[in-house]
């Protein structure tokens, strides 16, 4: 199988670079490459549909008795392919980018470990460029509309083409007026040419707001762990803070602790307070203290005083 024809799940960069996220536990972007993946080989399958319907339509189009309506509509199946062949061209360059980068980021872990490989799939901007398709998308449906109004005219037009004042607007011309049966068969022809404009129309909108629902997944995604980044932030300023608080106690004579070199150390263990990876929130700051509690206890043995941090709420 060509490589142009093969789905993007299937090519082997991908397959590769999906197992290597899945390896290092990278469930977040695993799932967002998936969504990206499974969405550009749905939608280049359901534009090919779009492009093969429109092609069988233009045959019909030029079939027409009328040439005048049917150079117009003619146009506006142009105006139609051109939309579907500028989601084409939009799909292909996100398939082309999202291969090439799978390459290099499968390779990223054995030269510089696990959070290379996350911080590489984030460059990616997976949700930036699914926002970017709900936008060509969404142009696409709004034009495929418009084919659909300016097509109403020309049908109205042909509807009146039996009337007296057309055909005697024919005649004027030098032409023959159109058989009844040749004016329902452009009928026919233009209905099924509405129908599909309209078709396309519905499934632009449905691929628009698909790309829109995972975009805003994976934004949301994002948010959350920056969120609860944030909130592990304050907590540990909090906890600093109450820390920093019973260390000013001793200071002041609740815990009479009185040489310096002790009281300076314990400023000293406050300070170095860092977080510690994959633990959050309470069981982040209780780590922490506790870590503190044993230094404390080590500082003070054989000085006869009791741990200063016994009374801490954590």
């Amino acid at each position: 199988m060509a490589e142009s024809a093969l789905a993007l799940r299937e090519h082997p960069q991908i397959i590769e670079l999906l197992s290597v996220l899945e390896q290092n536990n990278l469930s977040q972007q695993k799932e967002e490459v998936q969504a990206l993946v499974g969405y550009i080989d749905g939608m280049e399958e359901k534009l090919s549909q779009m492009m093969e319907e429109m092609k069988a339509m233009r045959l019909e189009v030029e079939k027409l008795h009328d040439k005048g309506i049917g150079a117009r509509c003619a146009q506006l199946v142009g105006t139609a392919e051109g939309k579907i062949r500028q989601g084409k061209t939009m799909l292909s360059t996100a398939r082309t980018n999202l291969v090439s980068a799978a390459g290099r980021i499968a390779g990223t872990v054995k030269e510089k470990g696990r959070d290379a490989l996350r911080h590489a799939v984030q460059a990616l901007r997976i949700p930036a460029v699914l926002s970017r398709m709900e936008r060509g998308f969404s142009h696409a449906s709004q034009a495929m509309e418009q084919c659909a109004g300016k097509l109403d005219v020309i049908r109205e037009e042909l509807h009146q083409a039996g009337s007296h004042m057309k055909s005697a607007g024919r005649a004027l011309a030098g032409k023959e007026p159109l058989a009844a049966q040749e004016l329902e068969a452009d009928k026919g022809a233009l209905a099924r040419l509405r129908g599909l404009f309209a078709s396309c129309g519905k499934t632009f909108s449905q691929m628009e707001r698909g790309a829109g629902r995972l975009a805003e997944k994976a934004d949301g995604e994002k948010s959350s762990v920056k969120t609860e980044l944030h909130g592990l932030k304050s907590a540990q300023a909090g906890q600093r803070r109450q820390l920093g608080q019973h260390l000013q106690s001793i200071h002041t004579g609740k815990h009479e602790i009185h040489h310096h070199d002790v009281r300076g150390e314990l400023l000293c263990q406050a300070d170095r307070l860092l977080p510690v990876p994959c633990l959050c929130g309470q069981l982040q700051a209780g780590f922490l203290l506790q870590r503190t509690r044993k230094d404390t206890a080590e500082l003070l043995t054989g000085i006869g005083h009791q741990d200063p941090l016994s009374g801490f709420q954590y």
